[in-house]
């Protein structure tokens, strides 16, 4: 038994209808009325343009709102790391530092 994709499928069912001599009627949905059809996509419009409406005013809102808060997860600082050691090997018991005037 061989395996058949959708479109070969439909194309053999064709070809089997054109061999039959009888046109099969198609399977479609009822014709709608103009109207309703109109109806029904201005329906879905406004309703679109509403959730529209409503996302953009509450991202609005949460943003002027969060702007005035800093939140970090992963917070650190940026800084450079220099190790300190002695020239001799003993204890350091203080450190005397010179500032130099500029």
């Amino acid at each position: 038994m061989t395996t058949l994709n959708k479109t070969e499928k439909r194309s053999e069912d064709d070809s089997r209808e054109k061999q039959d001599g009888q046109e099969r009627p198609a399977q479609e949905a009822p014709p709608q009325n103009p109207a309703e059809s109109r109806r029904k996509r201005r329906i879905v419009l406004v309703v679109l343009i509403v959730v529209v409406i409503v996302g953009s005013i509450a991202a609005l809102i949460w943003w002027l709102n969060a702007r005035h808060f800093e939140a970090t997860d992963d917070a650190f600082i940026d800084g450079h790391i220099v190790a300190i050691s002695p020239k001799v090997s003993a204890i350091v018991s203080r450190v005397i530092s010179m500032t130099i005037p500029s």
